[in-house]
């Protein structure tokens, strides 16, 4: 009997963990999905609770995931020993975070039988760049699949039809996958590992942040502003669109990332950029940067607060991912090569006005 579990008590964590949970397979599985939870304490129903206990007790992830009832069978812990027991573990941590993973492998006693996923969307710089899977592969020296998709979390909390792709080493870990994560409304498909799935699925969230932006000005278009004259609309948003397609193509390519053009087509390609475009939580957050910067409510330091704060404290990955990229690009050079990554970068950490944006349209 394998036992599954979740590191991550997100929005897209608690949605994962849940869709995991639900018609399990009792003949393979534990009954019960174990969820990580980084404790806190929270005013819910008019007393101060901790978040595991509600999730335990009520079946609820109030803080992430407030309007979605939770099987029975997700078990949040707070500790990683309770951990100790995994067979299968999920990584949905933001990639801020991933280092833990090595403290939950530390506790883990199958070490040699354990399969690891990653569901983290980002990238990591320390002294070389890395997608998340490749990083937590180095962290603990196994390999780590890849789970990256047009996935809206609370669509698929509440069972609205979707797909995703995974990327696996071997057919065991396929079964696996295929026995854990397939549902009717949940359709996967399987491709051999490739870290540039993982790429994808990083700097779509830089493109959707710029495309939000756009969507904010034209939203605010008519308000006293310096720039009133230069007017955006739809076909300004196509231009974000097609420049951000063409400088994620751009870098996959000169970082030397194998099957770029194919891996386009699939899910974690084009199908996430649009639907991140369209819904996702970077988008959101390009919107509220502009309003932000549009009533002066902007400092350096002080976007990423307000970001946080909107979305109860979880971490926008567009921001962290920009800053990431531009840094391994500046290092190299090459910054000026990339100038949608470069105009979000400045408006978020040094100019924190709409400048940047208008010099690069």
């Amino acid at each position: 009997m394998k036992h599954v579990a979740v590191l991550g008590c997100g929005n897209w964590g608690t949605t994962i963990a849940n869709l995991l949970a639900t018609d399990i397979d009792v003949s393979i599985f534990d009954n019960n999905v174990k969820m990580y939870v980084h404790e806190t304490e929270l005013e819910f129903e008019g007393k101060t609770r901790k978040l595991s206990e509600i999730i335990n007790n009520l079946h609820i992830n109030p803080k992430y995931l407030p309007d979605v009832k939770l099987s029975e069978n997700v078990v949040a812990v707070t500790n990683f020993v309770d951990l100790k027991n995994t067979d299968v573990l999920i990584v949905c941590v933001p990639h801020q975070f991933l280092h833990t993973v090595r403290e939950v492998y530390e506790v883990i006693l199958k070490k040699e039988e354990l399969i690891v996923i990653n569901l983290a969307k980002g990238l990591v710089f320390e002294e070389k760049l890395s997608t998340p899977s490749e990083f937590v592969s180095h962290l603990i020296n196994k390999k780590c699949s890849t789970l990256q998709g047009a996935n809206i979390a609370h669509e698929i909390a509440n069972k609205v039809v979707a797909e995703t792709l995974i990327g696996y080493h071997d057919e065991f870990e396929k079964r696996i996958f295929k026995s854990l994560f397939v549902k009717p409304y949940f359709q996967v498909k399987f491709v051999k590992y490739n870290p540039t799935i993982d790429v994808y699925g990083a700097l779509k969230n830089v493109v959707s942040f710029a495309y939000g932006i756009i969507e904010g000005i034209i939203e605010s278009q008519g308000k006293e502003n310096e720039h009133d004259k230069i007017v955006f609309g739809s076909n300004t948003k196509v231009i974000v669109l097609r420049r951000g397609i063409s400088e994620i193509l751009k870098f996959i390519e000169e970082e030397g990332y194998k099957g770029g053009k194919e891996l386009f087509l699939e899910t974690c390609g084009i199908a996430d950029l649009i639907v991140s475009c369209e819904k996702g939580r970077n988008k959101q957050c390009g919107k509220m940067v502009c309003e932000a910067v549009k009533s002066c409510q902007s400092e350096k330091g002080m976007l990423s607060d307000i970001l946080e704060e909107k979305f109860n404290g979880q971490k926008i990955q567009g921001m962290d991912t920009v800053k990431i990229l531009y840094e391994y690009l500046k290092s190299k050079n090459r910054q000026n090569d990339f100038l949608m990554i470069k105009m979000v970068y400045e408006l978020l950490f040094e100019t924190c006005d709409l400048s940047p944006v208008y010099e690069f349209i």
